[in-house]
């Protein structure tokens, strides 16, 4: 008589497993995620309407007999006062417009605000506007940038350095 003999009395157990695993249903497929709702993209905020526009934007060391500056640069020394001239005109030049009219001093370095001036204007025509400011114990050395803002609105960065 022929005997099959195990080396294993696991293996007796190898066939069974895989009859048993060839008979179990395929598993589910997990269910999708429910998809975010559609949303339409936010427009961007229109534009503020302005009666007024800024032309030119220019920074020195000392202003001019008319007002303007003298000489632009964006390279101070430290003893150095900062000048800045806006100049901004009406949108219709038929009709005179009113703005709100506000520069920033920052030094960049730090984020810091050094100085803020804000004026109301009345305007017929083109005008020039002069900001400054100074520091009797001078500016520290570094990067500062000048902002614009016309109506509360930015119009214009101007960086400039102090060495």
């Amino acid at each position: 008589m022929f005997r099959l003999r195990l080396a294993h009395p696991s293996c007796a157990l190898l066939p069974a497993l895989l009859a048993l695993a060839a008979c179990q249903r395929p598993a589910e497929p997990a269910a999708p995620a429910p998809a975010a709702p559609a949303t339409a993209p936010t427009p961007a905020p229109a534009a503020a309407p302005t009666s007024v526009i800024v032309t030119a934007v220019e920074l020195g060391k000392a202003l001019d007999a008319q007002g303007r500056i003298a000489t632009p640069t964006a390279i101070f020394a430290p003893t150095d006062a900062f000048h800045a001239t806006v100049t901004a005109r009406a949108a219709d030049p038929a009709t005179p417009a009113t703005a709100t009219l506000g520069v920033q001093w920052i030094h960049a370095d730090s984020g810091q605000t050094v100085h803020e001036d804000t004026r109301t204007l009345q305007i017929a025509g083109e005008t020039t506007h002069a900001f400054h400011i100074a520091r009797a114990e001078g500016w520290p050395p570094g990067k500062y940038r000048l902002e614009v803002r016309l109506d509360g609105h930015p119009v214009y960065s101007r960086m400039f350095q102090v060495q």
